[in-house]
């Protein structure tokens, strides 16, 4: 399982400092609220490749692009799989005919979100 990204964005503190020796101010950590994935509810024909983006919607109402930091798993990886590969992360390959759900889930928070991907022949 990957720590990578998101979970820096969670749990790391961003520190600024004033003058060389001066004060330091750290600022709390932005908290995650919801992911949202698109496209949402994709209809793909066998072998077509579709990427899907996982976005990260966190308490202050700003968003990040969390594609590459959360866990992607597909509940039927013989009618459709995501790749794993560094850089292709989110990257679904239909396989056969058939309906999964891809979901994407920030390891620290539990957050998650789901679409569901239909293969058609």
């Amino acid at each position: 399982m990957r720590t990578t990204g998101l979970i820096r964005a969670l749990v790391s503190i961003i520190i600024t400092g004033i003058a060389a020796g001066g004060c330091v101010t750290p600022n709390a950590a932005k908290v995650l609220k919801s992911i949202a994935l698109t496209p949402s509810a994709p209809v793909l024909s066998i072998a077509a490749v579709q990427p899907l983006t996982a976005t990260a919607t966190f308490d202050d109402g700003s968003t990040e692009d969390v594609t590459t930091a959360v866990d992607w798993s597909s509940s039927d990886d013989t009618i459709a799989n995501l790749s794993m590969a560094s850089g292709s992360e989110g990257k679904v390959t239909a396989l056969k005919p058939g309906t999964v759900t891809i979901t994407a889930t920030d390891a620290l928070t539990k957050v998650f979100a789901t679409t569901t991907l239909v293969v058609s022949p």
